[in-house]
């Protein structure tokens, strides 16, 4: 079971709960940004569920809000 912090350190952001059908709010550390519904996401298996991650790339310049 990986914690919050260990796909962080593995370069993944976190989904966050949002109503939107055109955005995607995500966590990464102590950072909220979005994304709009179609940026390429990975699928992966965390704590049993099947969930999307955005995978962080450190040239990103994502907005937080």
């Amino acid at each position: 079971m990986k914690s919050s912090q260990e796909m962080y350190d593995e370069g993944y952001a976190i989904p966050q709960y949002d109503i939107s059908t055109v955005k995607r709010t995500w966590r990464y550390k102590d950072k909220i940004f979005t994304t709009p519904h179609d940026v390429p996401v990975e699928k992966m298996m965390w704590n049993g569920h099947l969930m999307e991650f955005l995978k962080m790339e450190k040239t990103d310049e994502r907005s937080t809000r």
